[in-house]
């Protein structure tokens, strides 16, 4: 990463990860409550999780290529990564946000 990030880049890789993986339990979610918009199920999860306002979550800190991914109902699930097997390698959710930004 080099010398120039802050704490809020770190902020910003959880905020997108917690996105990722609170995707298909807002799924459910948005199946039972169909009146809420699907993003605003997940926003509203990580905002919680992260103790945030979502608006904060869904401006500054959820990833604006995954956010639109999300809104669309476009991110891939079940997930098609593995856990990998050593704690080095990027996560599930972190190959998948990989892919969906790059």
């Amino acid at each position: 990463m080099g010398n120039n990030f802050s704490s809020k880049d770190f902020r910003t890789w959880v905020a997108t990860r917690l996105a990722i993986e609170f995707y298909p339990e807002a799924l459910t979610l948005y199946q039972n409550k169909s009146k809420r918009k699907f993003s605003n199920i997940v926003i509203k999860m990580v905002a919680e999780e992260l103790g945030n306002t979502p608006t904060v979550c869904k401006n500054y800190y959820v990833h604006p290529t995954v956010f639109r991914s999300i809104d669309k109902q476009t991110v891939p699930n079940p997930n098609p990564f593995s856990e990998p097997k050593n704690e080095v390698n990027l996560s599930a959710s972190e190959q998948l946000i990989a892919k969906l930004i790059s």
